[in-house]
């Protein structure tokens, strides 16, 4: 099977199984992290190599993965939760996802506070885009500026015309 086709099918199974329910929960570094090496393995898969060829010939991960246009899982991580709490931000106050979003549960008293909380990935996708946090809801209301917003941050990776004729494997941004 040619590689164009070997990586377009493994990007079709892996991308959705890996970021599924990934757009309403929090991501640290190491979460990330393990997630890039199974994007990694993916591509060595793909490749037909094993990581030790890959050190002996000095050829690293993150430059395979640009040569067959598969970007960084933080950034589809990141332009999925920004697109989602943009969707958030613009529902009604009585809905469910907005109410767990953003309310407080009554009664609850936090027993423990956990190593790193929905919150402090928000702060960081809102820094990444170089919102305030105080403003971002403001912003989210308009869902075209907003769409603008995360999309010069997380810029999806698209196919030349002469590629997508071929099924040649994407650019990187």
């Amino acid at each position: 099977m040619p590689l164009a086709i070997r990586v377009k099918l493994m990007k079709v199974v892996l991308m959705p199984t890996i970021t599924s329910f990934g757009r309403s929960r929090q991501w640290n570094q190491e979460h990330l992290h393990r997630l890039q090496r199974v994007v990694h393995r993916a591509i060595h898969r793909c490749f037909n190599v094993r990581p030790q060829w890959l050190q002996q010939h000095h050829v690293k991960r993150r430059d395979m993965a640009a040569f067959v246009g598969w970007e960084p899982v933080e950034a589809t991580l990141g332009r999925q939760c920004l697109n989602w709490l943009g969707h958030v931000a613009r529902m009604k106050k009585e809905e469910l996802p907005k109410l767990a979003l953003c309310g407080w549960w009554s009664g609850y008293k936090i027993k423990q506070r956990p190593k790193f909380r929905q919150q402090q990935w928000i702060q960081y996708l809102l820094a990444q885009i170089k919102t305030s946090e105080l403003d971002w809801f403001r912003l989210a209301q308009d869902r075209e500026a907003w769409r603008r917003e995360v999309a010069e941050t997380y810029p999806a990776p698209e196919m030349t015309p002469a590629k997508k004729s071929k099924g040649q494997p994407m650019e990187a941004p």
